[in-house]
């Protein structure tokens, strides 16, 4: 079995264990017993498995995928479809027959890109890494930055686009404005946080301007949605659903992230271990 599809499956695997753990808590009320910090944990690790299975969509790294490239981007369309299922309040038994449809599709998705993979014979020249001056220089910043913005990632989630769970939980309707202020003031944070971030991410400045902007609009139109719908009244389950919506216009801003993390891990990759930690902590000029 191809070791990249043998991965994907077991997260795959965890992906719909934790949808059944959702469904469950779901429709058994379970939630109004759990603590808060589990339920905030629970709640973004669809976020977690949405990107960690993303990786199978990077043929510009990994370029032996791309002639999977169709196949992985249903695959992994179908797995946030199913996420978003999980939320939907409906009848309890269609749930649990349509996760365990999609549950099916991935399989066979991912039986097919194993064959696929195995069955083709590719072989690839690896492409010499060649850091201009520029880039040893700017490493440290660019490492900070990634771990930075991953960071940024789950505060900006759970602070902001959290919003109409947490402004809508039992306990917070006398103090509705709290969560509202709060996640202002983080949605102002990951703004600052992500501009300093893509300073670092791009040495071509137009570029990185250029993306930075799509990226946050992206991301503003999200937190907008939480905000907006966190004063519609609604059952907790759909308040759920339209932070899932949110978080999927983090997907940009996750992609861009991802790929700059890729290419740390191929810069670590080419270079000796001391001269990659020597470079990290800004102790080399050449």
């Amino acid at each position: 079995m191809n070791k990249k599809i043998k991965i994907l499956a077991i997260l795959n695997i965890i992906s719909y264990v934790v949808m059944g753990l959702l469904t469950y808590i779901r429709i058994t009320d379970l939630a109004n017993y759990l603590d808060n910090g589990f339920k905030f944990v629970l709640g973004n690790m669809p976020l977690i498995l949405i990107v960690c299975t993303s990786f199978i969509l990077v043929t510009d790294i990994f370029k032996e995928l791309k002639i999977i490239k169709m196949e992985a981007i249903v695959d992994w369309v179908v797995r946030i479809a199913a996420f978003g299922i999980t939320l939907i309040n409906t009848d309890k038994h269609y749930i649990k027959f349509l996760i365990l449809v999609s549950l099916v599709i991935n399989i066979v998705i991912e039986y097919k890109m194993n064959k696929k993979l195995m069955n083709t014979h590719q072989e690839f020249v690896k492409e010499e890494l060649v850091l201009s001056d520029e880039e040893k220089k700017n490493l440290r910043k660019f490492a900070l930055a990634i771990t930075s913005g991953m960071f940024s990632i789950f505060a900006f989630s759970g602070g902001a686009l959290s919003l109409p769970i947490t402004k809508n939980m039992e306990g917070t309707t006398k103090l509705w404005f709290v969560p509202v202020i709060i996640s202002l003031l983080v949605f102002r944070w990951f703004i600052k946080t992500a501009h300093k971030n893509y300073e670092a991410y791009f040495l071509d400045k137009e570029e990185g301007k250029r993306i930075f902007k799509r990226d946050i609009i992206f991301a503003s139109i999200g937190y907008l949605i939480c905000l907006i719908f966190s004063f519609v009244p609604m059952t907790q389950e759909l308040y759920s659903l339209v932070t899932f919506i949110g978080i999927l216009f983090m997907l940009p801003y996750i992609e861009t992230m991802r790929r700059k993390s890729l290419r740390l891990r191929a810069i670590r990759g080419s270079l000796d271990r001391e001269v990659f930690n020597s470079l990290l902590l800004g102790d080399e000029e050449n």
